[in-house]
């Protein structure tokens, strides 16, 4: 019968600092992803010790492996000697074993999906070799066949025949074989044996575990290599002395704070992929005056930095044009991490599994999220203007992935929001469970701000002297369109009285000019795309065909920005303003019924 169950430091022998060393390399091949006993069983995502109380006779180091939807355990006794005698297997290992593949008293063993393993230090060279030879036959022999393969001298030798005899049912356990088989190739067809030289001061085993630990680390330092694999260790005694558990996802919260650590190596592609697609969204986040003068200020990345640090989901509020994403892009850019920067009209008008399918992964973003180990930031821009139910359910997914509400992975998310807009959007969040979030509201901008952009544009000075425009200096877009048309062109500031004077000049000055009438129609079509679906990128195909031929010199003027053949404006304030050159021309009867049903989006 399996051994009762004791106290797990009563159960700790003469092998416990070699147990130690032994666990701990499974916990490095976790982190590492790499799959300790082949790719049929699959990878380690937990390590669990003293695993007796659950079921496992051998009990030293009980792995868990999963390879797709499949599960396996490898129940290890763990032994800082060689247990083997001259040409046999150990004694209370067979029986042990035997007992737990026959499922003797409360045995958690699976056969044909578990198995039992027996790890010692290294096996001299001709026993080591006929107890691979043994445990092939048996794994990969038809059963009836293994008999005469075991006698046939061309095959077989009396080492390998004493040794594969050694494995067969104890006859204490004949009663309880019943009509099953008890041969030496069903208990080595369902064990696995490792051989590690931890117990030498001049380990070869413990060097290849540092090194995989610097394989590790993002950064291959060898001395934090070996800081690793001390950190790794003490993870593995804690647990060891508790009957604990380890899982990969606790591993990495554990060592994150300590250590930057890569991705698992068959998801750095992946991760590779939603970095280049970030910059390219990024890169289209204008965050400069003029393309010239850096703006916002640092007091707004600060803030977010402040807010942050304490909170895993963080919405930055403020007024239209105030740069709410340009400050939002200078921090994460300068926090240095992982950026996921997704537009909500990404998610818009998609399934889940279509939006993963447009990201062009290898493997799915839960799975991605679940074994992260290097902390990040997801940033959804956007939300604010989107009514498309798909993209804010799309949204709320993403964020419980990315930042979940029962464990810290390192990752936080941010989404940037206009004010009027946030009870909307966290509305949707709360009922989409990402949790809760804490807001901070981007101030106006202070007249010392733009000091730098009126020192780098003479020309657009005046603008601050008109003192009744004070407002307008705080939408970041707008003194960008003045300073940009002022310089291009020339031009000698106007006077102007509000933002609809200001709207009207830009629309005379760029919209119109040649070919006026085309750019006008496509911008204004453009816009009323963007009402009536209530997306912020509309589909080519839904605009007028005669109209399309001014799109290269809208990109190229930073007007409007296109891809997957959709076309958006560079910045919602254009948009703004065309539905508002919309609606001037609509008939006084018929602008009511307009402003219900197009002017917002």
């Amino acid at each position: 019968m399996p051994a009762s169950t004791k106290p797990p430091k009563n159960t700790s022998g003469s092998g416990f600092d070699y147990e130690e060393l032994v666990g701990g390399w499974y916990v490095v091949l976790m982190l590492a992803g790499s799959p300790p006993f082949g790719e049929d069983l699959g990878r380690i995502e937990q390590v669990a010790f003293q695993g007796n109380v659950d079921g496992w006779f051998l009990d030293d180091v009980v792995l868990r492996l999963r390879r797709g939807a499949a599960v396996h355990h490898v129940a290890l006794s763990v032994k800082s000697n060689t247990q083997f005698g001259v040409q046999t297997a150990p004694n209370d290992f067979v029986k042990t074993a035997w007992e737990q593949l026959l499922g003797v008293g409360h045995s958690a063993f699976i056969e044909g999906s578990d198995f039992i393993g027996l790890v010692t230090t290294p096996l001299n060279p001709e026993l080591r070799e006929a107890l691979e030879y043994v445990r092939s036959v048996s794994s990969h022999t038809p059963r009836a066949d293994i008999p005469t393969r075991m006698q046939d001298e061309g095959f077989s030798s009396p080492l390998r025949q004493a040794l594969y005899a050694s494995f067969a049912c104890p006859s204490s356990l004949a009663g309880q074989l019943a009509a099953g088989d008890g041969s030496a190739a069903r208990l080595l067809a369902a064990s696995q044996f490792e051989q590690f030289d931890f117990h030498r001061e001049a380990s070869q085993d413990e060097t290849r575990a540092i090194d995989r630990c610097q394989e590790l680390l993002a950064h291959g330092d060898r001395a934090q290599a070996g800081n690793l694999w001390r950190a790794i260790l003490e993870l593995v005694r804690k647990r060891r002395h508790v009957a604990g558990t380890l899982a990969h996802t606790e591993a990495v919260a554990q060592l994150r704070p300590l250590f930057h650590l890569r991705e698992w190596p068959d998801h750095a592609g992946d991760w590779a992929r939603i970095a280049h697609l970030s910059d390219v969204a990024l890169s289209r986040i204008v965050d400069s005056v003029g393309g010239r003068v850096t703006l916002p200020p640092a007091r707004q990345t600060a803030q977010i930095e402040a807010v942050s640090a304490d909170h895993p989901r963080v919405s930055v509020l403020g007024s239209t044009g105030i740069g709410k994403s340009a400050a939002t892009k200078q921090w994460a850019l300068a926090i240095g991490t992982q950026v996921m920067w997704i537009d909500a009209s990404d998610l818009s008008n998609h399934s889940w599994a279509a939006f993963e399918m447009a990201l062009g992964l290898t493997y799915p973003l839960n799975e991605l999220f679940e074994q992260v180990t290097s902390p990040g930031i997801l940033v959804i821009d956007g939300l604010d203007r989107t009514y498309d139910v798909a993209a804010l359910n799309n949204a709320a997914q993403l964020v419980r992935l990315a930042a979940p509400t029962d464990r810290d992975n390192g990752w936080r998310a941010v989404l940037p929001c206009l004010t009027d807009e946030w009870p909307r959007v966290s509305d949707v969040m709360d009922r989409g469970g990402t949790g809760p979030w804490q807001t901070t509201t981007l101030a106006p901008y202070e007249a010392t701000d733009l000091q730098s952009v009126w020192q780098a544009f003479p020309q657009a000075g005046g603008f601050a002297q008109q003192r009744h425009l004070a407002p307008l200096l705080s939408n970041l877009k707008i003194v960008d369109l003045v300073v940009r048309q002022l310089v291009q062109h020339q031009q000698v500031l106007p006077r102007f009285v509000g933002e609809s004077d200001i709207s009207d000049w830009y629309w005379t000055q760029v919209i119109e000019s040649l070919p006026r009438a085309i750019r006008a129609q496509f911008i204004k079509s453009v816009a009323r795309e963007q009402a009536e679906r209530s997306v912020a990128r509309v589909p080519l195909s839904a605009l007028p065909s005669a109209l399309l031929s001014v799109t290269d010199a809208l990109i190229a003027e930073q007007i409007c920005e296109s891809a997957d053949e959709r076309i958006w404006f560079e910045h919602d304030l254009l948009g703004d303003w065309a539905r508002l050159r919309v609606l001037v021309e609509q008939p006084d009867e018929d602008r009511r019924t307009f402003v219900n049903s197009h002017l917002a989006v």
